[in-house]
């Protein structure tokens, strides 16, 4: 009779013991499954790296809108330059004609002109029997006189002024030139040179003209009332009455006869130094074609 132990028999112990290592194992196996998956084939990997898309790389370009601008800023300013460069040109091109003060020049001529041939029309006027305003007469001697006195000074004044001009001239185009470089420094420097050139211009004009400004107004005045004289005589002569043989005409202007408020005959109205005369004479319309007139006559009476 065999006698069994407490706790059981060797055998029974080891057996248990092996299938708890066993099972132990297969759990560990298992759990070493789970956290080392396999590693794809070399033929799987390849695939997949080829599906791989990598994001496109970015290139800085933070630079360049600032060149853009840059260069754009850069024209406008080289643009802008230009454009008064051109300006400072077409200046300087007037200034070089004012300098030489013709427009004195051209008053001289005028006041030359005028005092050789008015006295020769008044002078016609008297013959044709106008006795009246003998004021003229001294007056356009008296111009003459003073005009003959200013003359040679104002010649004189003229080309002086005309060669201080042209020295000034000379540095205007000199820092035109240099302007013409770019540089914007003598750019400022010509614009202020030519501006400088056209306050020495206006000044030597309004200076020389200064020295005949008491004569020159006098010459359309004298020439005015000459032709007013021209003016009644002829109409004196067109006249429909005859001026008596002690009769001189005065002087004459346009007139409208007025026989009502709004209406009346128009013509010219005559002073002499005996009678005050109004002549009818206007032109009147004699045929209309579709409210035109087509032909007129004078009315003389």
């Amino acid at each position: 009779m065999a006698v069994k132990k407490k706790g059981g028999s060797v055998s029974s112990k080891k057996r248990s013991v092996a299938s708890k290592r066993i099972v132990k194992k297969k759990r560990t196996a298992a759990r070493a499954t789970k956290r080392k998956p396999s590693r794809p084939s070399v033929t799987k990997r390849a695939a997949r790296s080829k599906t791989v898309k990598r994001p496109p790389r970015r290139v800085s370009g933070a630079g360049v809108p600032a060149v853009a601008v840059g260069a754009a800023a850069v024209g406008a300013a080289a643009a802008a330059s230009h454009v008064q460069l051109e300006s400072l040109q077409n200046k300087l091109g007037e200034l070089q004609e004012q300098l030489l003060l013709t427009r004195a020049r051209d008053d001289m001529g005028d006041i030359e002109s005028a005092l050789a041939m008015l006295p020769a029309e008044l002078e016609a006027l008297r013959k044709r029997g106008y006795v009246f305003r003998s004021f003229l007469d001294q007056k356009l001697a008296v111009l003459a006189e003073q005009w003959e006195e200013t003359r040679d000074r104002v010649s004189q004044e003229i080309d002086r002024r005309t060669r201080d001009l042209e020295m000034e001239t000379n540095t205007a185009e000199s820092a035109l030139r240099q302007a013409a470089a770019g540089r914007a420094s003598q750019l400022a420097r010509a614009n202020s040179t030519i501006d400088t050139l056209e306050h020495k211009v206006s000044a030597a004009q309004s200076a020389v003209e200064a020295m005949y400004e008491n004569i020159q107004p006098n010459i359309p005045q004298a020439r005015s009332q000459i032709q007013q004289i021209t003016w009644l005589l002829d109409q004196v002569d067109e006249a429909s009455f005859e001026i008596y043989p002690a009769e001189d005409p005065v002087a004459a202007v346009r007139a409208q006869y007025m026989e009502t408020k709004k209406k009346g005959p128009e013509g010219v109205l005559f002073l002499t130094d005996g009678r005050l005369l109004f002549e009818q004479k206007e032109e009147i319309t004699t045929k209309k074609v579709l409210f035109i007139a087509t032909e007129k006559e004078t009315l003389q009476e």
